[in-house]
């Protein structure tokens, strides 16, 4: 999933990544950028934006969410809305055709609503053991995501159900 996100990250201008395994591994995959200003909830990320030439990282704060590790509650909620980035990279504990991403808590779903609002694309990363399930906290529904990216073929009969509202890679 990370390999095929990598074209997508521009060399200059405002990049949010949310706190996930996966955009933690498109931030350490990237090389030199030349201006990039790349915002995160995750300290994590942060640190592997921080070694990468070129690049301003920025953390949210906040608290510690438990189950996760990334960066929730009103500080988080501040820093993200903060930002005006081209490209907001998230993931999902689940995605549904129906409600959309969904996250393991509240805090975090809200997080990355405040990201996704002053995006001008989201890219969302989700394996496929996550389609078609929801989890406690509502994120983004499909509208608002512009891509949808996984580890199967973007033809995958799996994907119809995502195929006539977001564009999949």
């Amino acid at each position: 999933i990370a390999q095929k996100v990598l074209e997508l990250v521009p060399v200059r201008g405002a990049v949010a990544f949310d706190a996930s395994t996966t955009t933690n591994a498109i931030a350490a995959m990237l090389t030199l950028r030349d201006g990039l200003i790349a915002s995160t909830s995750s300290v994590e990320t942060f640190d592997a934006l921080g070694a990468l030439p070129g690049a301003q990282a920025q953390l949210t704060g906040g608290t510690r969410e438990p189950e996760t590790g990334s960066l929730v509650g009103p500080i988080a909620n501040l820093g993200a809305r903060a930002v005006q980035v081209e490209l907001f990279l998230a993931s999902a504990a689940s995605l549904n055709a129906v409600s959309g991403s969904s996250e393991v808590s509240l805090a975090e779903a809200e997080v990355k609503r405040h990201f996704a609002a002053n995006a001008e694309r989201t890219v969302l990363c989700v394996d496929s053991s996550k389609l078609d399930k929801r989890s406690p906290g509502s994120a983004l529904s499909l509208d608002e995501i512009s891509v949808l990216v996984t580890e199967l073929d973007p033809a995958d009969a799996r994907l119809d159900a995502y195929r006539e509202r977001v564009r999949i890679l």
